[in-house]
C-alpha cells in the first residue's frame, strides 16, 4: 500500500516541478501535454503505466515525453516502502512520505531554475511545526535545529559574495524544525561533502570556471533525506571513530 501511495504522491510532485516554476496553478486544472496542450486524459495520468502504455510519447501529439516523470514516480514508490520498513504503518510515515516529497520538489525545481519556492520551504516548516506537535518532542532543541545551520550559512553569505542563496538559507531553517540539531548539522556535512565533489567534477573533468553557479539545493536535500532515515547510524560511526 505504501509503495502505490508514495507513486501517487510523487505523481503529484511532478506536477508541482513543472507548474511551480511556471507561476501555474497547482490546485485547479486539468493537466496537460507540455507540448501540444492537449488535455490529458484519466488513463493517461496513471502513475507509470500511463507513460509505459504510451511508450514515453504524448498519445495526441507523439512528442517523446522525459522519463523523468515516471523516474521521480518510482523514486516515490521507493520512498514509501522505505516509510513502511523504518516507521510501520503509522501517521509517522505519512509525515516522512511528505517530507521525501517535498525534498524531491524542491531538488529539481532547484536543479532546473537555481530557485527554491518560498512555498515549499514554507511547507516543510509547517510540517515540522506538525511533526512536533504530534510526536511531544523538546520544542527548544527543534528551535535551535532551525539557526544552528541556516544561521552560519547567513554569515557565510554576508561575507562571500554568492557563498549560498537565500532559498538555501530559508530551506535548512525550515529542515532544522524538522530535524532537530544533531540531524540537521549531519545534513550539512554531508551536504557540503557531496557538493565539493561536484563541484571539483565540473571544475576538473569538465572544465567548468570555478565562478559557475551550480544548484546546491539537491545536495542539502540528500543530506536531510539520508540523515533523516539512517542520521543515528551514521553518527555512532563517526563517533566510534574516535573511541
Amino acid at each position: 500500500m505504501w509503495i502505490l501511495t508514495g507513486i501517487s504522491v510523487f505523481s503529484f510532485v511532478n506536477v508541482l516541478i513543472y507548474r511551480i516554476p511556471r507561476k501555474l496553478g497547482f490546485v485547479n486544472g486539468r493537466s496537460i501535454c507540455p507540448f501540444c496542450s492537449h488535455t490529458l486524459s484519466a488513463a493517461d495520468l496513471i502513475p507509470v503505466f500511463g507513460y509505459l502504455c504510451l511508450g514515453g510519447n504524448c498519445r495526441y501529439c507523439g512528442h517523446a515525453i522525459s522519463p523523468r516523470y515516471m523516474a521521480v514516480e518510482l523514486l516515490g514508490g521507493g520512498a514509501g516502502g522505505l516509510c513502511y520498513l523504518i516507521w510501520g504503518n503509522s501517521w509517522m510515515s505519512a509525515l516522512e512520505l511528505t517530507f521525501f516529497a517535498l525534498m524531491t520538489a524542491v531538488s529539481l525545481i532547484d536543479a532546473d531554475t537555481l530557485e527554491i519556492p518560498d512555498g515549499l520551504v514554507l511547507s516543510l516548516l509547517a510540517l515540522g511545526l506538525l511533526k512536533l506537535a504530534l510526536s511531544g518532542g523538546e520544542w527548544l532543541y527543534f528551535l535551535i535545529g532551525t539557526f544552528s545551520v541556516s544561521l552560519p550559512m547567513l554569515l557565510i553569505a554576508f561575507v562571500v559574495k554568492d557563498a549560498f542563496g537565500g532559498g538555501d538559507i530559508k530551506l535548512m531553517a525550515a529542515g532544522g524544525m524538522f530535524l532537530g540539531i544533531r540531524f540537521c548539522l549531519l545534513s550539512w556535512l554531508l551536504a557540503t561533502l557531496l557538493g565539493g565533489i561536484y563541484g571539483i567534477w565540473l571544475i576538473v573533468v569538465l572544465k567548468r570556471s570555478k565562478k559557475q553557479r551550480f544548484a546546491f539545493g539537491p545536495f542539502l536535500c540528500i543530506g536531510m533525506a539520508v540523515s533523516n532515515c539512517w542520521g543515528e547510524l551514521l553518527l555512532s560511526w563517526y563517533f566510534g571513530l574516535f573511541q
